[in-house]
């Protein structure tokens, strides 16, 4: 697996996909030069990462629209385009509101304000 994350996310498996991301604090999380990025193969292929996690995330919440988890992880590969999308913050603030004692959410959200 180059890039377990994805995985993850392309199988519907986003509890696993947030394990890969936990053990992070969100400045790490968010950065381009952080671990899920840095020296991975999703390094230089940062648009194309957000576009396949915002692809599987779409259909996920279609399916499912309370699925906070997808909307986490969407807002992150949006963030990784456009640091300023409203939409990025949107989507991990909804994560927040619809699990609350998430703290991965809860913290992203505190540091993306």
């Amino acid at each position: 697996q180059p890039y377990p994350l994805l995985d993850h996310v392309f199988y519907g498996d986003y509890a696993a996909a947030l394990d890969v991301m936990r053990p992070y604090p969100p400045d790490q999380l968010f950065s381009l030069t952080g671990p899920l990025i840095k020296g991975t193969v999703a390094e230089t292929w940062e648009s194309t990462l957000a576009f396949w996690v915002a692809k599987a995330t779409d259909g996920a919440l279609k399916a499912q629209p309370d699925l906070a988890a997808a909307y986490f992880l969407r807002g992150w590969a949006a963030y990784l385009v456009d640091k300023r999308s409203p939409a990025a913050l949107a989507d991990i603030e909804k994560a927040a509101t619809l699990d609350p004692n998430e703290k991965l959410f809860s913290d992203s959200v505190e540091f993306l304000k």
